[in-house]
């Protein structure tokens, strides 16, 4: 049986943008406050298509989809068939600059609560508003000694509290994102993370643990992976791992069960 390979964080992220983009265009929504909130959404997930580089043939497949939703003006009147094409065309091509993992593991907690907020679905609203409440109790816990902590004091000890969440607004959601993103990274580490390590060649690659680590294998295989790498940087596995960006679980399959991978060629 394969392992199922979860959507990169960066994936997550952006579809579930264009999620929000779709649920916003609903008559509840109407107001000022939540359509410049729109505007920004689709501003980031325009911008984002558009600075995919299109001289990598992995995007030049997606080209149509890339041009179309690069545009702003796309996004006017958004379907369904559109939020399908951005989650499965243009999303696991995305790459975000910001290095910070926590943040953006939290932003992407955020968008899927807002998302579970606007569709009613209280089980996983709760699930997300509890492990809120819990990282706020932390960052509470240490904010004496971290002067960035202590400038959100009163919003960190109002979403310590049920009433915070008492028909809670998405607009209010947003603020504890954008206002406790950047805090989550004074927390401590909990839990075993793996990261992919790349710079100019592949270290590791990972898939719930160590597949294949260099550390550990004899030189001659090393290199003529590298050599693989290199000949075959616009394959859209090598891509995504050049570009530290998640494996699907296709990718992973045409990667690591590709007969010339395998035998070293």
């Amino acid at each position: 049986m394969e392992s199922k390979i979860s959507p990169s964080t960066m994936e997550r992220i952006f579809s579930a943008k264009v999620k929000l983009i779709l649920a916003l265009q609903d008559l509840r929504f109407t107001g000022d406050s939540y359509q410049d909130y729109r505007t920004g959404l689709v501003e980031s997930v325009a911008a984002a298509s558009k600075a995919l580089p299109m001289e990598n043939f992995a995007v030049r497949e997606k080209r149509v989809y890339v041009e179309k939703y690069a545009q702003p003006e796309s996004f006017s009147s958004l379907t369904e068939k559109d939020v399908r094409n951005l989650s499965e065309q243009i999303a696991p091509l995305i790459i975000f600059t910001d290095p910070d993992d926590k943040a953006k593991a939290f932003d992407a907690a955020m968008y899927l609560l807002m998302l579970s907020v606007i569709n009613g679905a209280e089980k996983p609203a709760a699930r997300a508003i509890k492990r809120t409440m819990t990282i706020s109790s932390k960052l509470a816990k240490k904010g004496a000694a971290i002067p960035q902590i202590l400038a959100q004091k009163e919003l960190i000890e109002q979403v310590q509290t049920s009433t915070f969440w008492d028909g809670v607004s998405i607009l209010e959601i947003e603020n504890v994102r954008v206002n406790l993103r950047d805090l989550i990274k004074f927390l401590d580490d909990s839990g075993h993370k793996v990261y992919i390590n790349l710079q100019d060649e592949i270290l590791a690659v990972f898939e719930g643990g160590a597949v294949y680590d260099y550390e550990t294998a004899d030189e001659d295989y090393k290199n003529k992976v590298n050599q693989y790498v290199n000949k075959h940087k616009e394959h859209i596995a090598i891509y995504k791992l050049m570009n530290n960006i998640p494996l699907t679980q296709t990718d992973y399959s045409s990667l690591c069960y590709s007969p010339r991978i395998m035998s070293g060629v």
